[in-house]
C-alpha cells in the first residue's frame, strides 16, 4: 500500500477551516477525492462554504486536548492551519497560547491516534531577513515550529510550510488580500516600497495535500511564486480597474511612520494587522524567497499573478460591472 492509499484509508483533519487557507484546503481536499473532517470553532457559514455543506464538522478549539482526540477518531493525516493570524493581539499571550500550546495539543493527540502525517502551516515570518521583526505572532510560530520537531523526533512524521504572500479567493474576513481591495478602493493608493514573493492560495492548498504523502519527513519547506513589490500589486490591481495612480512612501519614513501607528495602537484595541508597526517595518523589506525545493518535491505550477488579483477581486466583487 503506497503512502497516500494508506492516507485515503481514513479522514484528513483541517484545523483552521474557516479561515482563508483552511477553507481552500478542504476544497482542494474534497476536490481530490479525500474524506474530509473540519475542525472550526463554531459552524461555518459564507459563500466560500456553498458546495462543501456535505463536508462533516467537528467543533472545538485547538487548546482543548480533549476536543481535539474526539476529532481525531479514524484519521490518518492532519493539515494544521489553526492559528491565531493578528499580529498583536489583545492580550498578547494568547498568541502563545493558540499557536504554541494549540500546536502542541494538536500534535500529542495527533501522536497518540497513530496519525501518519501531520502537514503544519508556519510562516514566512519565520525567515531571515525578516526574523528579527518581532511580534507575539512571529514568535509564536518559531516556537510552534520547534514543537512540531520535537514532535517529529518522537515518531509523528511531519511537514512544516512557509509560504509567501498568500492572495486569492474565499477569503472571509479579508487577511492579506487587504492590500488588493485598498488598492481597489482607493485609486491613488499608497503602499511601502518593499515586497515579497506571493503565491496563490489554491496553490498552497495543493501543496499541503500532497505533502500528506511527498517530501520529507520533518523538513520545512518555503512555499512561494513569484517576487512582487506591493507598489506591483497596486498597479496590477489599478491596471485591471482601468485608473488609477500607485504612490510609493520614502524610505525615510521608515523611521518616523512607527511613532502615530504605536500611539494608535495604545488607544485602539483592535487595529487592522496592516496599520501595526512590524507590519509597518516589513513592508520596507525586499523579501525575496526561493520556493523552487517545494515546486520539485510537489509538482506545484504558479499562475500569472494578474490572474489570481483577477480571481480576488472578482471574489470580492470588487471587479467592474
Amino acid at each position: 500500500m503506497s503512502a497516500e492509499e494508506a492516507i485515503r484509508r481514513g479522514r484528513v483533519l483541517v484545523t483552521g477551516a474557516s479561515g482563508f487557507l483552511g477553507v481552500n484546503l478542504v476544497w482542494a481536499l474534497r476536490e481530490q477525492g479525500f474524506r474530509v473532517r473540519a475542525f472550526v470553532r463554531r459552524p461555518p457559514c459564507g459563500p466560500q462554504w456553498a458546495g462543501l455543506e456535505d463536508v462533516e464538522l467537528a467543533i472545538g478549539d485547538v487548546r482543548n486536548l480533549e476536543q481535539i482526540e474526539y476529532a481525531l477518531e479514524g484519521v490518518t493525516g492532519v493539515l494544521h492551519a489553526a492559528a491565531l493570524t493578528r499580529i498583536l493581539p489583545r492580550p498578547q499571550r494568547d498568541a502563545y497560547h493558540v499557536n504554541v500550546e494549540g500546536t502542541r495539543n494538536v500534535c500529542a493527540a495527533a501522536l497518540r491516534a497513530g496519525v501518519r502525517r501531520l502537514v503544519f502551516t508556519s510562516s514566512a515570518s519565520t525567515l531571515a531577513p525578516v526574523s528579527s521583526i518581532r511580534a507575539p505572532y512571529y514568535d509564536s510560530k518559531r516556537w510552534a515550529e520547534q514543537v512540531v520537531q520535537a514532535f517529529n523526533a518522537l515518531g509523528l512524521q511531519t511537514v512544516t510550510f512557509c509560504p509567501g504572500y498568500l492572495l486569492g479567493p474565499r477569503d472571509a474576513r479579508p487577511t492579506t488580500n487587504e492590500l488588493l481591495l485598498y488598492a481597489a478602493r482607493w485609486r491613488w493608493p499608497i503602499l511601502p516600497p518593499g515586497g515579497m514573493n506571493v503565491l496563490d492560495v489554491r496553490e498552497a492548498a495543493r501543496a499541503h495535500v500532497r505533502a500528506l504523502w511527498l517530501g520529507q519527513p520533518g523538513e520545512r519547506y518555503v512555499l512561494a511564486g513569484p517576487y512582487q513589490s506591493y507598489a506591483d500589486l497596486g498597479r496590477i490591481v489599478r491596471r485591471i480597474l482601468g485608473s488609477g495612480t500607485v504612490w510609493v512612501l520614502p524610505r525615510w519614513t521608515r523611521y518616523v511612520g512607527p511613532i502615530p501607528l504605536a500611539i494608535a495602537s495604545g488607544i485602539f484595541t483592535n487595529m487592522p494587522n496592516g496599520l501595526t508597526v512590524p507590519s509597518f517595518h516589513y513592508g520596507f523589506v525586499c523579501y525575496h524567497l526561493s520556493g523552487e525545493r517545494a515546486d520539485q518535491t510537489f509538482g506545484l505550477t504558479h499562475r500569472p499573478v494578474e490572474e489570481t488579483v483577477r480571481d480576488t477581486l472578482r471574489w470580492f466583487g470588487a471587479m467592474p460591472s
